[in-house]
């Protein structure tokens, strides 16, 4: 079944049209008469971003395999270790995305937000702004303390306001780290993320855009 698929995964690949019916059709594929051999072939396909708005659209559509899918993914998350970092960061996200919001996900994005893996960090971070709970908040703190990749450093901050959204009691928290890191740093890229946010938190428009 495998070789059959991955002919046609690769057709896509290389099709520069990004053809979107046929990716759709791909898709389909994949999640008619579903077995743990089709979603774990799907599941495999994301380790791949040659051709990325193939890979989007994958990982966007993985959770139409429901509770298979979730069940899928928090039992590899469970048999495996960070050494395939693409797929474990892959799993997190697409557990603590909109259609999932799994709680279950929540102990592997303890483990992984302070991975010696620069991506890993990055997914856990996003992840925990969209699903933490309030207790959870200290992780993003010393995400903003301790991050050694400036990029990811701006993802915990962003990830604080995505916090907010559904734990408004942190306003203050989150505003108090904000203007500790405005004293710290000369950073524009952080700054401007901080200025951003503040606008969603304080509902004030301050004329800054994304």
């Amino acid at each position: 079944m495998n070789k059959e698929y991955l002919n046609k995964y690769e057709e896509l690949v290389s099709d520069k049209d990004n053809d979107f019916s046929k990716i759709m059709n791909f898709i389909k594929e994949l999640q008619t008469n579903v077995t743990e051999e089709k979603i774990s072939f799907y599941f495999s396909l994301l380790k791949d971003e040659r051709n990325v708005n193939l890979f989007l659209t994958l990982r966007a559509f993985f959770d139409k395999y429901g509770k298979q899918g979730e069940s899928f993914l928090l039992n590899y998350l469970s048999k495996n270790d960070a050494a395939d970092t693409k797929l474990i960061s892959e799993a997190i996200m697409i557990l603590s995305g909109h259609n999932y919001q799994c709680e279950s996900v929540l102990p592997y994005i303890y483990k992984y937000i302070t991975s010696s893996d620069e991506e890993l960090r990055y997914k856990s971070i996003i992840a925990l702004g969209w699903i933490g709970k309030e207790d959870d908040f200290t992780l993003l703190v010393d995400s903003v303390k301790n991050e050694t990749s400036l990029s990811n450093k701006g993802y915990a901050l962003s990830a604080m306001r995505q916090m907010f959204f559904r734990l408004p009691q942190l306003k203050n928290n989150i505003l108090d780290v904000y203007s500790h890191e405005i004293e710290l740093t000369d950073n524009e890229d952080i700054i401007f993320i901080i200025g951003l946010c503040i606008q969603d938190l304080l509902r004030k428009k301050l004329y800054i855009t994304e």
